[in-house]
């Protein structure tokens, strides 16, 4: 869905779409059951075109199988975007346009992410680094 959502922005442009808020919550009022039939009142109502799905439910708790999981890797193997479209994606989500603009890791995040890069779990483990990319790595710090 997010795939075809992006294909469409990109084909007809941004200044074609909009979000709205169809309705908002209080606190006591988020009920799962609630969410869902909410859902499928708004599906109803307006017959969304980029909606896949007609019938609102939760995958909360799915879980592909091993096999359906080497599929779908499998498939994505062979998905290089162009550089064009990379461009595109890039400008279009780029400044404040990015769902991360404005907004900070914890600590506790940042923490969580370096550790999750040492050692034999970096990238560059034990890989030659070349003038350039030691120069461009300090000039980023």
């Amino acid at each position: 869905m997010i795939k075809d959502i992006c294909n469409s922005i990109l084909k007809y442009g941004h200044d074609n779409f909009s979000v709205v808020i169809l309705e908002i919550f209080n606190k006591d009022s988020i009920i799962k059951t609630n969410l869902i039939k909410k859902e499928q009142y708004y599906i109803n109502l307006y017959k969304p075109i980029l909606n896949i799905n007609t019938i609102a439910r939760s995958s909360l708790g799915f879980r592909h199988t091993d096999e359906t999981k080497k599929l779908i890797n499998e498939f994505n193997k062979g998905k290089n975007l162009s550089e064009k479209t990379k461009q595109r994606l890039s400008a279009l989500f780029s400044g404040e346009l990015n769902p991360f603009w404005g907004k900070t890791h914890s600590a506790n995040t940042l923490d969580k992410m370096r550790k999750t890069k040492l050692g034999e779990l970096n990238p560059m483990f034990n890989k030659e680094k070349s003038q350039k990319f030691i120069e461009q790595m300090y000039k980023d710090k």
